[in-house]
């Protein structure tokens, strides 16, 4: 019975995050001026969507392991799709569906060839340091990409961002829910800094929707959020490939965020009718 509420849980975060970040973009063709989002009914809808898939991510991490709700939440990718080619109608080259199905079949098979942890990495200082240098940095650099003058690269980069900050965020979280219990949570600075990384990763997310189509920049971002927690936990955290797998882990590593980044260098095409423009 936990198994199925895990499951559904994941599924949920998945349904949550695809219409979340559709609506998150439906906002931001709303709107011009970056600081009036927080009035624009979808996107606050879309972050809210995000708030309660992030919720059924820590209810399916106590209860499966990392690397199946990670795999289960990136299907989020289709569903986003979809809704952007039916509501928003922004087109991406049809070989660029084929890198789609790449990337999903990466992340599939990246959590096929991930061992179980049997035992929980504790939380220490080391981590704790860890954890804010990266923040630090991730924040640096989108504030970089977002002053810098626009080009084809930059939703890319901000996509790179946001999917890195989302990916700390399921560390950090599944660091939080194995060791503290829900009252310890609160009050750990690590809960504090998840917040932070939240905050970096939702803005790296808006900058890059206002320059590029939701299917790319939500590929990028969840294979990016996939594919370095799975690098951190396996070098830093103790997690473990199936024997025999590491080659084909690594490959499908690099096959993976190659078709993430090939994906977000498309150029689209987009229908000069869309819906839901202002």
């Amino acid at each position: 019975m936990n198994y199925l509420i895990g499951i559904a849980a994941a599924l949920g975060c998945a349904a949550c995050n695809g219409c979340g970040v559709v609506l998150q973009k439906v906002g931001v063709n709303q709107v011009k001026a970056t600081p009036k989002l927080i009035t624009n009914l979808a996107y606050m809808s879309g972050l809210a969507l995000n708030l309660i898939g992030w919720l059924l991510t820590l209810i399916a991490v106590r209860i499966l392991p990392l690397f199946l709700v990670q795999s289960i939440v990136a299907s989020n990718i289709v569903i986003a799709a979809i809704l952007d080619q039916q509501f928003l109608k922004d087109r991406i080259p049809r070989y660029g569906y084929r890198l789609i199905v790449v990337i999903l079949i990466g992340l599939c098979i990246l959590s096929l060839t991930a061992a179980p942890v049997t035992k929980a990495p504790q939380l220490s200082l080391a981590i704790t340091l860890f954890s804010f240098i990266g923040l630090i940095a991730i924040a640096f650099i989108g504030v970089l990409l977002i002053k810098l003058k626009h080009n084809h690269y930059t939703p890319l980069g901000l996509a790179i961002l946001a999917g890195t900050s989302f990916g700390a965020l399921s560390i950090i979280g599944r660091l939080l829910v194995v060791n503290l219990s829900i009252l310890d949570i609160i009050i750990n600075p690590l809960a504090w800094m998840m917040l932070l990384y939240s905050l970096v990763g939702v803005t790296s997310l808006t900058f890059a929707l206002k320059h590029a189509s939701v299917t790319k920049v939500n590929s990028v971002a969840v294979a990016t959020g996939t594919v370095v927690p799975a690098v951190i936990g396996i070098t830093l955290l103790g997690d473990t490939v199936k024997d025999g797998f590491m080659v084909v882990t690594v490959t499908t590593l690099i096959i993976t965020l190659v078709a993430s980044i090939t994906l977000a260098s498309l150029h689209h095409k987009a229908n000069p009718e869309r819906r839901f423009k202002s």
